[in-house]
């Protein structure tokens, strides 16, 4: 990817987009956002799709070739024609819009924002935020261990090290002498 990135002929794709892009969200839905991607259907699939959305006359746009796989999710024309999706998403749902891209070997999924995810029922049984106490924050949430084991429960041990708690012992293991660390800390360069 760096490779490729440090000087392109081209910047289109998932890896390869510009570095001044913004975040994706998704297509514009009726209530929400969702994102999709289309690898597996096959011609039959995709004119439906069209043909359900209003789309025929991308049938004989270039950029829609291939099923689609380059007008959708990462495909190199996929910001281009987004608002195209958008507008034939207008009038539907994020579960009409997921459940039709399904019905053609789609892949599809709601955008979540950090309220809804977090407060998601799947979220919720994993007990995927935990509280945890910090000698200066105080009790704060946090995300915990995304593994889970049968017969060991996994959770956090220790908050974030404060700011240089670690520094001396990184510095030492590094190779950097004691003389020097002292040096460092009077200079103000580490705390």
């Amino acid at each position: 990817m760096w490779t490729s990135m440090s000087d392109p002929d081209d910047w289109y794709g998932f890896h390869l987009d510009h570095y001044t892009k913004l975040p994706e969200h998704g297509y514009k839905t009726k209530d929400g956002h969702v994102y999709f991607g289309l690898r597996r259907g096959n011609s039959e699939d995709w004119d439906r799709l069209l043909v359900t959305l209003g789309m025929v006359e991308q049938l004989d746009d270039p950029r829609f070739a291939d099923f689609g796989r380059q007008a959708t999710s990462i495909g190199r024309y996929a910001p281009e024609v987004k608002p195209l999706w958008e507008n034939a998403f207008k009038e539907m749902t994020n579960e009409e819009v997921i459940n039709l891209i399904h019905e053609i070997n789609g892949d599809a999924t709601s955008f979540q924002d950090y309220s809804s995810l977090f407060t998601h029922p799947q979220i919720q049984e994993l007990k995927m935020v935990q509280e945890i106490d910090h000698p200066t924050a105080g009790k704060f949430k946090t995300i915990g261990p995304v593994w889970r084991f049968a017969d060991t429960p996994a959770t956090m041990q220790n908050p974030p090290p404060l700011l240089g708690q670690h520094t001396e012992e990184i510095l030492t293991k590094l190779g950097v002498r004691a003389t020097e660390i002292t040096q460092l800390r009077t200079a103000g360069v580490i705390g």
